[in-house]
């Protein structure tokens, strides 16, 4: 849903991740190192204030700080180029963790329903992280009534793990 700190979660989760410190004060990362943050919904200061708040938050040293920010409007994963430049540039910096936020923006995909279109971008993406070692997060968006996810039903047997967030009445609910 809207504004249910999806975006915010996935911050966590990179700090977390980056610095290993646990995950919502909770959850230890067995690996860490650097990682590859990619919103293309925040302007490029507020997704790195997000970013530098966490880590103060945290406590986090300077040196331990390696989330790569790169909020990018009009990022796509839609062409066989698009697609083969991004692996280019994980196996660069090879990162711990790519989060990609939200999976409708960054697919470029018409609909989330077009199963043949779907099935593409996930594949990519499983191969990824399989050839990278580097694990994927994908931020989506839940369907406006009854609280499953957007799209087809290919991208619930895609996750390994899933983290849902809802909205029920004034709370905010985290289910893992």
């Amino acid at each position: 849903p809207e504004k249910s700190y999806k975006t915010m979660l996935a911050v966590e989760l990179a700090v977390a991740v980056s610095a290993g410190t646990p995950f919502l004060n909770r959850f230890h990362s067995k690996t860490t190192g650097p990682v590859l943050l990619i919103s293309v919904e925040e302007t490029p200061g507020a997704l790195a204030q997000r970013v530098d708040r966490i880590y103060q938050l945290r406590n986090v040293p300077e040196d331990l700080r390696t989330v790569i920010v790169r909020p990018r409007h009009g990022f796509r994963l839609d062409t066989d180029q698009a697609r083969d430049e991004f692996r280019e540039a994980v196996e660069q910096l090879r990162p711990r963790l790519v989060v990609l936020d939200p999976l409708v923006e960054i697919s470029g995909i018409a609909s989330e329903s077009c199963l043949a279109q779907v099935k593409v971008l996930l594949t990519y993406l499983k191969d990824l992280a399989r050839d990278t070692g580097t694990a994927i997060v994908v931020v989506h968006h839940s369907a406006k009534t009854g609280g499953k996810m957007r799209g087809t039903g290919y991208l619930e047997g895609w996750w390994r793990s899933k983290i849902e967030l809802t909205c029920e009445k004034d709370d905010v609910v985290l289910r893992i």
